[in-house]
């Protein structure tokens, strides 16, 4: 069977998907000069996230700030889940997450949504601040043009219950809000959660955790791994 790639021109990076009994992304670099150690960590987190699902068996994998959906592809491409959301607002990372899933042939398995997800059901705005990071929920005249969207609880949108689910959540700051929508599917499923945090926000988030019996079981960098009690 032939390798299908994924390109990602926002990155400069090609990668391609082929089987490999370790479950590696192999990665190759369009320039030296591009190689970083965000991009490293990134590859890190992938890797282990990819060993999570293949050892511990969980079914679905839901991916809230996919990107142009790296996470979600690997996992399909391996058969290391049976279901996968993957959650992008940004219009131009959902229009290649929608061109990457459909050339890799992955449509029945990867379900994809153009929404934010918030604390609850209901019209969010997107805001990107002095540096450029995309903020929702925090109007700031002046800043930029703003995007109006959708925003979706997990509560009531993804209503699982008994499940065995990998959930990975990068966000930019959003991160108390997404917890807030989520609380009866963290309670009712066993979830394992992968979670990129902003440095002002990680002792807030760990109460948050804390009070819904999840604690630290790994880190890579600014990404924290969650496990419930």
């Amino acid at each position: 069977m032939p390798e299908k790639t994924i390109y990602i021109p926002i990155y400069d990076t090609e990668y391609t998907y082929t089987e490999h009994k370790n479950l590696r992304l192999r990665k190759k670099m369009l320039a030296a000069e591009n190689t970083s150690v965000t991009k490293v960590n990134g590859i890190r987190k992938l890797e282990f996230s990819n060993a999570c699902l293949y050892h511990l068996y969980y079914v679905v994998f839901v991916d809230i700030g996919a990107s142009v959906v790296i996470f979600s592809l690997q996992a399909a491409k391996f058969g290391l889940v049976k279901e996968i959301h993957s959650f992008e607002l940004d219009t131009l990372s959902y229009t290649q997450l929608l061109f990457n899933i459909h050339l890799n042939g992955f449509t029945d398995i990867v379900h994809p949504h153009p929404e934010a997800v918030t604390s609850k059901n209901s019209q969010v705005v997107r805001v990107p601040d002095a540096q450029g990071k995309n903020l929702m929920g925090r109007l700031t005249p002046g800043m930029g043009t703003t995007q109006q969207l959708m925003g979706l609880a997990l509560d009531e949108n993804l209503p699982y219950r008994g499940k065995k689910i990998f959930l990975k959540i990068a966000v930019q700051g959003h991160e108390s809000d997404v917890l807030k929508g989520a609380v009866s599917f963290l309670l009712n499923n066993t979830c394992f959660i992968e979670i990129s945090l902003w440095p002002e926000n990680s002792a807030r988030v760990l109460q948050e955790f804390a009070a819904l019996g999840y604690k630290v079981v790994h880190s890579i960098r600014k990404g924290y791994y969650y496990l419930a009690q």
